[in-house]
C-alpha cells in the first residue's frame, strides 16, 4: 500500500470516525480559504498539503480543482471551481454547487489557512503512520522467511517515506511568514538605502518612500489634506495610479479640490489611474480582495480619517493594542503592496501636551515606516487668499528626507489668481516679505534678466516662453516684481497687458 495516499473509510461506516484521525472542520476552513481567492492563503495551503491529505474524498476533488486553476493564473473562486469540476465530470463527487457555497460562506478568516492546513497534515500523517503499522503488523503475523530485524527495518523505511510536504515542495523553503528570509537574493541584487520618490518639492526633493507607511497630522485648517491631494495630482500627472481610502470626506468634495489644484477630469474618470474608495463598513474578507485589486500598481495611497477608520472597526485611538491592530489591518497591508501610503490624522488641541504625533496611542508614531510629518500654519487663507503651511518632520525612518524637527517644506495654496488655484511645495528657505508674500527670488531674477535683455515691454505669454520655470511660479514672480516696483504694467495693442522693466532685480534686494 502506498503511504502517500491512504483513502478514508466509507463515510457511512460508523467505524470511520473513531478509527482514523481527521478534522472535518479544519478541512472545510482550508477549502474555504482557497475558495476566497486569497493569494497568501493559497500559497500557504499548497505548500503544506496536497489533495490526498484530506480525509473526505470530496475535499480532495475541490482542492485539486483550486490548485489546477491557481497554477494557470485563475483565481479559484466558487464559480470558477464549480465550472472546472463540472467540466471534469467531478462536480457531484465534490458535493455539488451548494456544498462549495457552504464551504465559502463558512470561512472564518483566510489568514488562519496555514494553521488549519497544518492540522489537516497532522491527521493525514497519523493516518499514514497507522497504515504503515497495520501493514507491518499483518506481515509480522504472517509466517515468512523474514526475520524480525528485516521486518522492523521495513517498517522504519515505510515510516520514513511518509511525506511531510506536497511533492516538489522543500520543507526548508516553506513560505510560512515565520520562515527566515533568504538574504542571498537581497545581497545579490542592487542593495541601496530606500529613497523617497513621491510628493515632490519644486526643487525635486521628495518626502515619501514607496512600500512605507507615512503620516501627516495637523489642526483643522492646517491644509494637511491639501498636501496629500497635491501628491495625488503629481502622481496622476506622471501617469501613475493613485488610491484614496476616505473615511472622512465626500467624493464630490475631493473631486472639486483635485480639479481646483490642477487635476484633469479625464484623469479622475480613468479608474485605472484614480481609485477612490469610501467605505462605510469594516474591512472584511471580501473587502480585502477589492482593496488589493485597487492598490495593485499604485504609487501612492492616501488614507483620510484615521480616527474614523478605527472607530468603524470598533477600535480606540487611545489604545496602543488597537492602534497596532489597525496599522497591521489597513495601512501596512496597503504599503506592503508597493505604494507610498500617507495617512491624514488629527493632533490634540493642546499644543503643550500633543508631543510628536497625532491624537491617540503613541504606537502610531512607532508604526510609521517612512516619514511622519505635521502641518503648521504660517499664514491661514481662504477663498481669494494665499495660505502658507510649514511641513515639519517628526520622524524619518530611513534618513533620506531629513532629521527630526526639521521643516522640510513649505506648502502654498494660492487662490489669488482669479479662477485658478496654485498648490506647491517649496524648499523651506523660500523668501517672504513682511506681509508673508512668497518671493521666488530665483525666478524674479530670471524674469528681470529676460526683460532687461529684450529691452522692451513683454506680454505674460512672451515672459513664460522666454523664462525657464513653472508657469504658475513665473506668474508669482511677475506679481512680486510688480508689487515691489521693479515692473510697471502698461496697456499694449488690442488691450494686451505688457510688462515694462523699471529697475533690475538683484537677489538679496
Amino acid at each position: 500500500m502506498s503511504l502517500s495516499h491512504v483513502p478514508p473509510l466509507d463515510e457511512e461506516d460508523p467505524r470511520a470516525a473513531p478509527t482514523l484521525p481527521h478534522d472535518d472542520e479544519a478541512e472545510k476552513q482550508v477549502l474555504g480559504a482557497m475558495l476566497s481567492g486569497d493569494r497568501w492563503a493559497l500559497d500557504a495551503v499548497t505548500t503544506t498539503i496536497s489533495g490526498p491529505d484530506y480525509y473526505q474524498a470530496k475535499h480532495e476533488y475541490i482542492h485539486d480543482a483550486c490548485v489546477h486553476l491557481y497554477a494557470r493564473g485563475t483565481t479559484p473562486d466558487v464559480i470558477a471551481v464549480t465550472a472546472h469540476l463540472r467540466d471534469t465530470k467531478n462536480l457531484t463527487r465534490a458535493g455539488g454547487p451548494a456544498y462549495l457555497h457552504t464551504l465559502h460562506q463558512g470561512l472564518i478568516v483566510a489568514a488562519n489557512a496555514d494553521y488549519h492546513a497544518d492540522k489537516v497534515l497532522e491527521h493525514a500523517t497519523r493516518r499514514r503512520a497507522l497504515a504503515a503499522l497495520d501493514a507491518a503488523r499483518a506481515r509480522m503475523l504472517t509466517p515468512s522467511d523474514d526475520d524480525a530485524h528485516t521486518l522492523v527495518d521495513s517498517l522504519r523505511t515505510q515510516i520514513d517515506l511518509i511525506p511531510l510536504r506536497p511533492a516538489g515542495v522543500d520543507e526548508e523553503t516553506s513560505t510560512h511568514p515565520w520562515t527566515p528570509v533568504d538574504f542571498d537574493a537581497i545581497l545579490d541584487g542592487d542593495l541601496e538605502a530606500p529613497k523617497a520618490t513621491v510628493l515632490a518639492r519644486r526643487d525635486g526633493k521628495h518626502l515619501l518612500y514607496p512600500y512605507a507607511v507615512h503620516s501627516i497630522s495637523g489642526e483643522p485648517g492646517s491644509l494637511k489634506t491639501w498636501v496629500a491631494l497635491l501628491a495625488a495630482v503629481q502622481e496622476l500627472e506622471q501617469g501613475n495610479p493613485v488610491v484614496m481610502i476616505d473615511f472622512e470626506d465626500r467624493p464630490q468634495s475631493v473631486a472639486a479640490r483635485l480639479l481646483q489644484i490642477g487635476a484633469r477630469p479625464e484623469q479622475l474618470r480613468d479608474r485605472s489611474l484614480w481609485r477612490y474608495i469610501r467605505p462605510d463598513i469594516a474591512l472584511d474578507e471580501n473587502g480585502t480582495r477589492h482593496l488589493a485589486a485597487a492598490v495593485a500598481g499604485a504609487t501612492l495611497a492616501i488614507i483620510d480619517g484615521v480616527t474614523e477608520a478605527m472607530s468603524l472597526h470598533g477600535m480606540s485611538v487611545n489604545d496602543n493594542d488597537d492602534v497596532a491592530k489597525y496599522i497591521h489591518m489597513l495601512p501596512k497591508r496597503v504599503a506592503d503592496l508597493g505604494p507610498a501610503t500617507l495617512q491624514i490624522d488629527h493632533v490634540t488641541k493642546d499644543s503643550d501636551s500633543r508631543g510628536r504625533y497625532a491624537i491617540g496611542g503613541q504606537h502610531k508614531l512607532a508604526a510609521v515606516t517612512g516619514t511622519a510629518m505635521k502641518a503648521v500654519v504660517v499664514r491661514s487663507g481662504g477663498k481669494g487668499e494665499h495660505a502658507i503651511v510649514k511641513v515639519v518632520l517628526d520622524k524619518d525612518k530611513h534618513g533620506d528626507v531629513g532629521p527630526t524637527g526639521l521643516t522640510v517644506a513649505e506648502f502654498h495654496l494660492d487662490d489669488t489668481q482669479g479662477g485658478y488655484t496654485s498648490a506647491w511645495l517649496d524648499h523651506p528657505t523660500s523668501n517672504f516679505d513682511d506681509d508673508g508674500h512668497f518671493r521666488p527670488t530665483t525666478l524674479m531674477r530670471r524674469v528681470s534678466d529676460y526683460l532687461d535683455m529684450t529691452g522692451r515691454a513683454a506680454s505674460m505669454r512672451e515672459i513664460r516662453q522666454g523664462v525657464k520655470g513653472n508657469n504658475s511660479s513665473i506668474a508669482t514672480a511677475v506679481d512680486t516684481l510688480v508689487r515691489e516696483g521693479h515692473i510697471r504694467l502698461e496697456t499694449g495693442a488690442r488691450g494686451a497687458v505688457m510688462h515694462h522693466l523699471v529697475t533690475r532685480f538683484e537677489e538679496g534686494s
